[in-house]
C-alpha cells in the first residue's frame, strides 16, 4: 500500500501594514501582523482570504499578502513570549482596546508571561504614551488587549522568507522513484529465477 500524503498547504507572505480581521467584511481588525512572515490560507475569495496565523484564525485583505508556491521554512516568528509589568499591581485585559466597563476579560498579575500577536489602535489611556494596545494570550488561554504601558513587545527580526522546506511534492517524487527502482529489482530477480528453473529442469541430455 502506498503511503498517504497530506495535502500541500497554501501560504501567503505578509506584506507591510497587514491587518488580521475578525470577519470577512474586513472592517473590525484584530491586530497587525509582522511583515516577511506568513499566514496559512484556508480559503481564497476575490478580495479577502480566510487565514490562520499561529493559533488564531481570521481574515486578511488579498492586497496585503502574496500567495507563494512553496512551503516556507520560517512561517511564524519565534519567541513571542513576554512579561507584563505594573509594579506588582494587576493589569486589566480587555476584549477591545477601549476603556469600557463591559469589556474586561481578566485581571492579570504583574510579571505574568503572555504570548504576543500584534498591536491595534484604541483609547489613549495615558496621553503621552499614545493609543497603542497589544493583542495577547494569557496563561489561561484568554485572548485580549492590554495597554502598551504594561508590556514591552518582543523584538521580531526580519524573516528569511525565501527559505523553504522539502514539500510533499518532493516527497511524492522520491517515493515514486523508489517504487520504480524496487519494481526493476523484483523483475530482474524474477527473470533470474525463471532462467535457473529452466536450466535445472531440462532433460540431462539437453544440458550438454
Amino acid at each position: 500500500m502506498s503511503p498517504s500524503l497530506a495535502p500541500i498547504s497554501t501560504y501567503a507572505l505578509i506584506g507591510e501594514n497587514c491587518l488580521l480581521y475578525a470577519d470577512e467584511s474586513a472592517i473590525v481588525s484584530v491586530c497587525s501582523l509582522p511583515s516577511s512572515y506568513f499566514v496559512e490560507v484556508i480559503e481564497e475569495n476575490e478580495s479577502v482570504y480566510k487565514v490562520s496565523y499561529l493559533d488564531i484564525d481570521g481574515y486578511v485583505k488579498a492586497e496585503s499578502v502574496t500567495i507563494v508556491d512553496y512551503l516556507p521554512l520560517n512561517k511564524y516568528p519565534t519567541s513571542l513570549s513576554c512579561s507584563l509589568s505594573n509594579d506588582g499591581n494587576t493589569i486589566t485585559m480587555r476584549s477591545s482596546p477601549f476603556i469600557k466597563d463591559d469589556n474586561v476579560i481578566a485581571r492579570l498579575e504583574s510579571e505574568e508571561i503572555v504570548e504576543y500577536y500584534g498591536s491595534k489602535k484604541g483609547d489613549s489611556q495615558i496621553e503621552i504614551l499614545g493609543d497603542e494596545w497589544y493583542y495577547i494570550k494569557d496563561k489561561n488561554g484568554n485572548y485580549g488587549y492590554v495597554y502598551n504601558l504594561y508590556l514591552t513587545p518582543p523584538t521580531i527580526e526580519k524573516n528569511d522568507y525565501l527559505a523553504t522546506e522539502k514539500d510533499n511534492t518532493s516527497l511524492s517524487s522520491s517515493l515514486s522513484l523508489s517504487s520504480v527502482q524496487s519494481g526493476i529489482v523484483i523483475a530482474l530477480l524474477s527473470l533470474l529465477f525463471v532462467i535457473l528453473v529452466y536450466f535445472c529442469t531440462r532433460p540431462k541430455s539437453q544440458r550438454n
